[in-house]
């Protein structure tokens, strides 16, 4: 919330204006991204069953270590809830720092997060 009452209108607008923003833009260029990072690290593969249903199969270390219903979720809070490892970890897509732009500019900017790269510290 915060990052988007400090954002610069003009350029955070295409992200949720309705006249220039598609519905879903917001959905597909940065959730969607962080969504797939976290998926690709969790599951080693994924079928469906003859019902329709999906089969997901995930990693050795996922199943040994983590309850079913739990995707790193210590490791994911401790990376959103501690400043200092999010200000450094999280990279733009043309290799720039996310936290380096200025304050108005970030909300825009966080459909350019280069998700797989930053969050390979977590």
């Amino acid at each position: 919330t915060d990052l988007l009452l400090s954002a610069d209108l003009q350029r955070a607008e295409p992200l949720f204006n309705e006249r220039r923003a598609k519905s879903g833009d917001f959905l597909a260029s940065v959730v969607r991204p962080l969504y797939n990072y976290v998926f690709e690290e969790t599951y080693e593969s994924v079928s469906v069953s003859a019902n329709g249903r999906d089969q997901k199969k995930e990693y050795s270390a996922v199943r040994k270590f983590m309850p079913a219903d739990c995707v790193n979720y210590d490791d994911w809070n401790e990376f959103f809830c501690e400043p200092s490892r999010l200000v450094g970890a999280l990279k733009l897509k043309d290799r720039g720092k996310f936290f380096d732009k200025p304050l108005g500019e970030r909300f825009a900017e966080l459909r350019n997060v280069d998700w797989q790269t930053s969050l390979k510290s977590v």
